[in-house]
């Protein structure tokens, strides 16, 4: 008798969004530096279902990603960890999810603090530019 294989792997869905640095804030403030850009810094917190949502649609948005692969080294954190919490106090972050824009030295230059649909992040992204 012979057997029927199913294959259950899904098929592929471009997932593509938003490329995170994966280093710390100084790592990625000294690769800002050296690629003369902006940093886009989003805040978040697992439990924070706006921050999600905002990772499912704002972050896959394809001229969002385009932009910020452009122009702009983009890092989040998770404001429950040691480096979050930090960071938290350092910018007075208060609210999730909070959006920042950061010079390469580290200097804000922006601060949102609530979820934005995909045409109101470009138009305070390209504000910097």
């Amino acid at each position: 008798m012979m057997g029927v294989v199913l294959n259950t792997t899904p098929l592929s869905i471009d997932q593509s969004g938003i490329q995170f640095y994966p280093g710390s804030l100084q790592e990625v403030r000294s690769e800002a530096a050296l690629q003369d850009k902006l940093v886009f810094v989003e805040v978040y917190a697992d439990w924070c279902t706006v921050c999600k949502v905002m990772e499912e649609s704002t972050f896959r948005n394809p001229e969002v990603v385009d932009l910020i692969d452009q122009h702009y080294l983009a890092w989040k954190v998770n404001i429950e960890s040691t480096p979050g919490k930090l960071f938290a106090i350092q910018e007075g972050i208060k609210v999730l999810p909070s959006l920042l824009v950061l010079d390469k030295n580290g200097r804000q230059l922006s601060k949102i603090d609530q979820a934005l649909q995909p045409s109101a992040l470009l138009k305070v992204l390209k504000s910097h530019l």
